[in-house]
């Protein structure tokens, strides 16, 4: 409920003005907001809008990029001093007021708790006044050089955009509210059945919202960044350089291997990936081989010469056939019911966490003397339209 009121409120002051802009210092906004649309399925269409037109804008990146401080870090609260502001509350850092939340949550209630819940809203309150603050001092500075200077063009902002699902979402989302129809909203006042279609209908875009995690990270990697600030990516490569190329040395191989080396960082980047050239937006080629501080990509001979200086991840899989067959499963339940007879029982029966049939009385362990590889092996055997779920690494 918090996110959704957060998400309406930016999107009733657009309406005021379309070019309006959410500021804030370093990326943990604009990923929470990401996360909280995938995690809970909802405003996503919302966030998608405010994404693709620019409306947030990370002051860090224009500190970075903008300004040399004399100052130990670029945190935000090493820069107050060249702005003139000071907090009204001095906790030690970010972290303690996260610790301090969660010993309210448990502790519950209470006057000393409540003078600490004020304290941390406090606090919050100072880290948006800051970025307020540090906003408006970069606006002096971008002024100050534009008298110098001359005019300083300002980066372009998309137009606002309006996002329309097609003939297919929508009929997916015409299953969601079906299957959701006159379902409690709490959890503990639904029975097996209503919690399994609840769960049914929260699966259809289940795909979809994974899917739009990916390419938000995706375009925030190829768009957003420079060189040097993928290098200070947990998932991508920055600031390659050419090295030499030489011909593949597989039999009849009819491709050549280019080498770029890079500085030491982290990356998730495996041999037999294709990542991506952010200027390109397509694949460099297939990674080859790889060290800590090179890189080996295989490319057909008869391609360009890749000439990447960065390499972003692209490990994108199509959930095809999954989403149609959730569909198709909801469908049948829309139409028959969730319990019961028929197809697709093994998969009801999962949703509503049903016990395995196995050939075993009701209430006798599913496991007896035998281990749990031995009992696996044994219950596949007899299942009767039923599943038996299994952890395990993947």
């Amino acid at each position: 409920a918090a996110f959704e009121a957060f998400i309406d409120l930016v999107n009733d002051r657009l309406r005021v003005d379309p070019h309006l802009h959410v500021y804030h210092y370093a990326p943990y906004e604009p990923t929470a907001v990401k996360r909280l649309a995938g995690r809970y399925g909802t405003r996503q269409e919302d966030v998608d809008r405010l994404l693709r037109g620019g409306v947030f804008v990370d002051l860090y990146r224009a500190v970075r990029q903008g300004i040399r401080a004399s100052v130990e870090s670029y945190s935000i609260k090493r820069l107050e001093s060249l702005y003139g502001f000071e907090r009204e509350v001095d906790l030690r850092d970010a972290g303690t007021s996260i610790v301090e939340f969660e010993t309210w949550l448990e502790l519950g209630q209470g006057e000393q708790r409540n003078d600490l819940l004020a304290q941390i809203e406090r606090y919050n309150r100072d880290d948006c006044v800051s970025t307020l603050r540090l906003r408006d001092w970069l606006e002096e500075q971008r002024a100050a050089l534009a008298a110098a200077l001359g005019d300083l063009p300002r980066p372009t902002v998309p137009e606002p955009e309006q996002i329309e699902d097609s003939e297919a979402q929508q009929a997916v989302n015409q299953l969601v509210d079906e299957l959701a129809a006159g379902l409690p909203d709490e959890a503990g006042d639904r029975s097996d059945d209503e919690q399994g279609r609840w769960l049914l209908a929260q699966l259809l875009n289940w795909h979809r919202r994974e899917g739009k995690s990916f390419w938000w990270r995706y375009f925030y990697l190829r768009d957003e960044l420079t060189d040097e600030e993928r290098r200070d990516e947990s998932d991508a490569l920055g600031v390659l350089t050419f090295e030499r190329n030489w011909p593949d040395p597989a039999p009849r191989a009819r491709s050549t291997i280019h080498r770029f080396r890079f500085p030491p960082q982290e990356h998730r980047i495996r041999v037999g990936d294709q990542p991506h050239d952010p200027v390109t937006g397509s694949a460099a080629g297939t990674v080859f081989s790889m060290g800590d501080d090179y890189i080996d990509l295989r490319r057909g001979a008869g391609r360009p010469a890749p000439t990447p200086t960065s390499l972003i991840p692209h490990d994108w899989v199509r959930p095809a056939p999954k989403p149609e067959s959730l569909q198709r499963l909801a469908r049948w339940v829309l139409e028959h019911g969730i319990d019961g007879p028929g197809e697709h029982r093994a998969a009801r029966d999962l949703l509503m966490r049903r016990v395995p049939r196995a050939g075993r009385r009701d209430g006798q362990a599913l496991r007896g003397e035998d281990d749990a590889q031995e009992a696996a092996r044994r219950l596949v055997l007899v299942l009767d339209e039923s599943c038996l779920a299994i952890q395990g690494p993947p």
